[in-house]
């Protein structure tokens, strides 16, 4: 990628983050100032923990490649590191999302979300070591596609199952996290290898698409 279209990214990755961190201030202050139900406060708040964790789960990321381009030292912090950080937010704010969804929405016993804490879990306490038969990125890489799917599936199923206002939002948030999915997925190596061609450039564009969707639709 050339030298412009990196600076490029880096800022539309911020502002990405910086939306997110917006709207999750705002969940949570639909949370503590707003008269609702108690379910609906803790959808809001868990709303804001995803929003807050992907925010970061973005800054990380580029952190960390800023570090492998020989951008930015990282405090002296192995890269690895930082990579840790990043994936820990993200699958934390799936897990957000999932926990939300499996008390209110749907009756799954929380089936996933207990799956998805196994893999957050071993994202923590295992090594980032490729000659491992399972280390932190294996664990990642298997546990972030079971609860973006899980997510998707559950609103689909809503979608699906239920009518009126709360069909819509609910298709509206399977866009969004669709969208937020895909434009995570074409800035990873497999998503590149997939498509052929170096499309990370939308990376940023897709998920901050996908994001104001979800969140909107949320409200």
């Amino acid at each position: 990628m050339s030298e412009i279209f990196f600076q490029i990214e880096v800022y539309l990755i911020l502002i990405n983050a910086t939306i997110m961190f917006i709207f999750a201030g705002s969940f949570w202050y639909i949370t503590f100032k707003k008269t609702e139900t108690a379910s609906q406060k803790w959808f809001s708040f868990g709303v804001g923990l995803f929003l807050m964790g992907f925010g970061f789960t973005r800054i990380f990321f580029l952190l960390y490649d800023l570090i492998d381009l020989g951008y930015w030292t990282g405090f002296g912090l192995a890269p690895d590191l930082w990579w840790k950080f990043a994936t820990i937010s993200g699958l934390g704010s799936l897990l957000f999302v999932l926990i939300i969804l499996e008390k209110y929405m749907v009756n799954t016993k929380f089936i996933l979300s207990i799956i998805v804490s196994i893999g957050l879990v071993a994202a923590i306490i295992l090594p980032v070591e490729e000659g491992l038969a399972l280390d932190a990125k294996l664990a990642t890489y298997i546990a972030i596609p079971f609860a973006v799917f899980g997510i998707l599936g559950i609103y689909l199923y809503l979608t699906i199952k239920l009518t009126g206002k709360v069909r819509k939002k609910s298709a509206l948030s399977f866009i969004g996290i669709f969208l937020a999915a895909l434009g995570h997925t074409l800035a990873t190596v497999l998503g590149i290898e997939l498509i052929g061609v170096d499309l990370s450039i939308l990376s940023p564009i897709l998920m901050m698409i996908g994001i104001i969707i979800y969140s909107i639709s949320n409200f």
